[in-house]
């Protein structure tokens, strides 16, 4: 389409292949699977860095083609006698936003402990006096 910039509709696609990058034999695979509309559901595309281990860009150049692919249940690349690797195709900002959460529910027990520390630290005793009416 004209006006449009190529490869503008990421996905993050996260699978086990270890390093930060996929090996170049790989991503060979990786493109050829998501360019392939019978194996994947994609189209035009590029591959881009990922945000993490393990994990990379999908560009699509259409946004059709883009949600064809999240919308399919489950991305299996087969890799011959190796077996088969699945991967994990999601937008980026809900990856981002569940990675964050994730870190915000591992942050609050530790605010929680830090501040009770404290308290025992500074040999203040907090004392709470319960009272009920039971008229």
């Amino acid at each position: 389409m004209a006006g449009q910039r190529p490869a503008a509709f990421p996905l993050l696609v996260r699978g086990d292949w270890g390093a930060a990058e996929p090996p170049p034999a790989l991503r060979k695979k990786l493109l050829c699977y998501f360019q392939s509309q019978k194996r994947s559901g994609g189209g035009e595309c590029e591959l881009r860095a990922g945000t993490g281990t393990g994990s990379l860009l999908v560009c699509f150049a259409q946004p059709e083609v883009k949600k064809r692919v999240l919308e399919r249940e489950s991305h299996k690349l087969y890799l011959g006698e190796k077996g088969e690797l699945k991967l994990i195709v999601t937008e980026p900002e809900t990856a981002l936003a569940a990675e964050e959460e994730a870190f915000k529910e591992k942050l609050v027990p530790t605010k929680a402990l830090d501040a009770t520390s404290n308290l025992q630290t500074k040999g203040k005793m907090l004392s709470i006096t319960l009272c009920a009416d039971f008229s």
